[in-house]
C-alpha cells in the first residue's frame, strides 16, 4: 500500500466518521422533538381534564 492509498483511506475513514456525527445529530434532535411533543401531550391531556371535570359540575 503506497502513501496515496493509505491518505485515501484515511479520507474515507474521516467521511464516515463525519456521516456518523452528523447521523447522531440528526437522532439527538429527533429525540429532543419526541420529549418535546411528550411533554405538550402531557400538558394538553391535563387541561384537557381539568375541562372535562368543570364541563362534569
Amino acid at each position: 500500500m503506497n502513501n496515496s492509498d493509505s491518505l485515501d483511506k484515511i479520507l474515507q475513514l474521516a467521511l464516515s466518521y463525519e456521516q456518523q456525527i452528523q447521523q447522531r445529530k440528526q437522532i439527538q434532535n429527533a429525540i429532543e422533538i419526541l420529549n418535546l411533543t411528550e411533554q405538550q401531550l402531557l400538558k394538553d391531556r391535563k387541561e384537557f381534564d381539568k375541562y372535562l371535570q368543570q364541563q362534569q359540575k
